[in-house]
């Protein structure tokens, strides 16, 4: 009797393991899906490189806080954050919807005409899924639907949008193609494991 409960709880305590090890995977994560179109997309994301690749502060970034147990990120409770890879610093704008943050003095190396446009991009890729950046070798690389909770399968299961006119211009050392729809690329880590959840 006493090894049939041993067993049952130890069966128990494995079964509990492995379902709240279990990832959702969405298979959007592996494909190229934004609630706008392809050339709408193409063009907000085009715009936005031209902010972040010509502005006063070579290295400027930006990046929205996701909540990582909530798959719909809530924009109203979004902070904006900003970095400069040059002076190494990450500063926190404020909440993304808020009409004045185009205010912020941290934007000042943005023209003052363009502000807001530049909040409103920030909006727009935020609800098609790319939520922050970094630029590498030239070019503005996006974070791809992060908002999804990853665990320690962080690596398998980071994705990444680029903005080029050929594979060429991909670092295939560091990334491998999961999707193309025109001239934006859907990346994934060299050596990730690429799996959806059923």
């Amino acid at each position: 009797m006493v090894n049939k409960y041993k067993l049952l709880v130890t069966f128990t305590m494995i079964t509990l393991l492995f379902s709240c090890s279990n990832l959702n995977n969405p298979k959007e994560r592996n494909r190229l899906v934004f609630d706008c179109s392809i050339d709408s997309i193409s063009n907000h994301v085009k715009i936005m490189n031209q902010f972040l690749l010509k502005t006063k502060h070579k290295g400027f970034t930006y990046g929205i806080d996701i909540d990582m147990n909530d798959t719909k990120s809530n924009e109203n409770d979004s902070f904006l954050y900003i970095s400069n890879d040059e002076m190494h610093t990450v500063n926190n704008i404020g909440i993304v919807t808020d009409s004045l943050i185009h205010r912020n003095k941290l934007l000042v190396f943005i023209d003052s005409s363009k502000r807001k446009d530049f909040v409103n991009l920030v909006l727009i890729l935020n609800k098609n899924h790319l939520s922050s950046c970094a630029i590498e070798n030239g070019n503005v690389i996006y974070q791809y639907r992060a908002n999804i909770y990853m665990a320690d399968r962080q690596k398998d299961l980071d994705r990444y949008v680029i903005l080029v006119d050929s594979e060429k211009y991909i670092d295939s050392t560091k990334y491998k193609i999961l999707d193309r729809k025109r001239n934006l690329f859907l990346l994934a880590e060299k050596d990730a494991k690429i799996w959806t959840s059923n």
